[in-house]
């Protein structure tokens, strides 16, 4: 292994090359272990959470569409649409996301493969130089694939981790871009990545990209007419994902400034410092840390990772610069990560696991690029490095696969016993046309094809809404959740049914 990285800008022209492993199928070979990784949870997952629901029930064929608020955006729904418009089975729809986790993998590190290259495709000039560019892209991807959050949310429909394949590629399709503007399929690249990431999140997908905008002001080597193009392709993303969240702002909220309010009161953010809450989600075990205290215990070995981070991604940036690679493109995706992840430590009192995942995405790079300068720096002493680098990685990993276990035993448990409870609803007779009203409605109207009603607290009979849907033919079911000592009184003539789990009721009006 030692020998092929040493021998890595030549891969591709020696004799017999295709018998080695290049970085190319290394990154393959990433791609195809991390979906695999991804499997179990397809069959264990086996319900959808409230945001898949909300993104789901959009396009699912004979789902009731979920309240859509205003910090959603249509990414999501897209992305579902090939499976979810012709069922609204859970198991097509995981076996999809983990196939479609697999390739978003690889096209979002693939572009970096070549990231560095001059206009005559020369991957450089001797030394370290080209083992350090060329295969820390497959590294990098197995970094962030090993991420317990990663594997987790390759087969959830939460934006989150679709956002970070898009801004990775599109930020190595950009800096391809930068290196030849000729490159008509570079800017095709970035244009595509940026408007899928719009589309997902918008104005995370804005804070990501505004340093791409002003670099060539702040790179002299840039600051010609070849950084226009590249430019534009970004900007020109963007604003495909931003017409389409300002055209909806003034369909359904009046106008955009009013979106921005409504999705304030929703998320409520702060001004803050919220660096100790997201130290605290890095190990789990919850998908919500809401609130806080959920996710407050630390597991030391599973959190040192991202407290050596910012040393990982300094030792990178060092070791690019002491290869003679160019600098600027690992500096620049720090930069982005930088400014993409603060709004998340300073305007939110809480944080979630998955929140931060576009940025481990980008430092993962100049991380994967200071390992492999490790390992091809020296003749002398590779070996102990590479010793060294494997107890690392054990390291790593095995912690990362308890925060995983941690998290995933409350997950499938949440999910089994709403399965359970849409079943038991089944018996009962409950069938569209139907309306469900409170805690828990979102999910279980989506398994049972009923119209959702969620309310914070229990609701009660003479709701104006309940009563109107009774008034329009619609079975009505009433969703009450408390201790058993506080079970709930009984109403003429509805039926009272306890449902799986804990304390958790339903009244059904025939």
């Amino acid at each position: 292994m030692t020998h092929v990285i040493e021998a890595g800008a030549a891969v591709r022209r020696e004799p017999g090359a295709g018998r080695r492993l290049t970085p190319h199928r290394l990154l393959v070979l990433v791609a195809v272990v991390y979906t695999l990784a991804v499997a179990p949870h397809v069959f264990l997952a086996t319900s959808l959470t409230w945001d898949e629901v909300v993104y789901a029930s959009q396009v699912a064929a004979g789902a009731q569409p979920a309240d859509f608020s205003a910090p959603r955006a249509w990414g999501m729904p897209l992305i579902l649409a090939p499976v979810a418009m012709f069922t609204s089975a859970v198991l097509p729809l995981r076996l999809y996301l983990m196939l479609l986790a697999g390739a978003g993998l690889y096209l979002a590190f693939r572009p970096w493969l070549r990231v560095g290259e001059d206009r005559a495709g020369d991957p450089g000039a001797g030394g370290a130089l080209p083992a350090v560019r060329l295969w820390a892209a497959p590294v990098a991807a197995g970094l962030f694939a090993s991420l317990w959050t990663s594997v987790l949310y390759g087969a959830l429909a939460y934006p989150n981790l679709w956002l970070t394949f898009a801004l990775v590629g599109g930020l190595g399709w950009y800096l391809r871009a930068i290196g030849d503007p000729v490159r008509r399929g570079a800017l095709a690249g970035a244009a595509i990545s940026f408007a899928a990431a719009a589309l997902l999140r918008p104005t995370d997908a804005a804070a990501f990209a505004a340093p791409l905008v002003l670099a060539p002001l702040a790179v002299r080597a840039w600051r010609t007419r070849r950084a226009v193009a590249p430019v534009a392709a970004v900007i020109g993303g963007l604003a495909v994902g931003w017409g389409v969240w300002i055209a909806e702002a003034f369909l359904r909220f009046g106008d955009p400034v009013q979106r921005l309010k409504a999705g304030a009161e929703v998320n409520e953010p702060g001004v803050g410092f919220s660096i100790a809450r997201h130290l605290e989600a890095v190990d789990g075990p919850y998908l919500l840390c809401r609130p806080v205290k959920v996710c407050a215990d630390i597991h030391p070995a599973e959190v040192l990772w991202w407290l050596l981070l910012p040393l990982l991604v300094a030792l990178g940036l060092h070791a690019v610069r002491r290869a003679s690679a160019p600098l600027a493109p690992y500096a620049l995706g720090v930069v982005c990560a930088a400014v993409f992840a603060l709004p998340y430590m300073l305007l939110f009192s809480y944080a979630n696991s998955r929140f931060l995942q576009p940025a481990y995405g980008v430092l993962a790079l100049p991380v994967a690029a200071g390992l492999v300068w490790l390992v091809v720096r020296r003749a002398r002493g590779r070996a102990v490095v590479a010793g060294l680098l494997a107890v690392a990685a054990v390291a790593h990993v095995v912690p990362q696969i308890l925060s995983y276990q941690r998290t995933l035993r409350p997950h499938v448990g949440l999910v089994q016993t709403q399965a359970e409870r849409a079943e038991a609803l089944r018996g009962h007779g409950v069938r569209p046309r139907c309306v469900m009203f409170g805690p828990g409605a979102i999910q279980l109207s989506y398994e049972l094809g009923c119209r959702p009603r969620w309310l914070p607290n229990n609701p009660a009979a003479g709701l104006p809404d309940v009563r109107a849907a009774r008034q329009a033919g619609e079975q009505v079911i009433l969703l009450h959740k408390g201790s058993a000592a506080r079970r709930p009184a009984p109403i003429p003539n509805w039926r009272l049914v306890q449902l799986p789990g804990k304390d958790t009721y339903a009244y059904i009006r025939p």
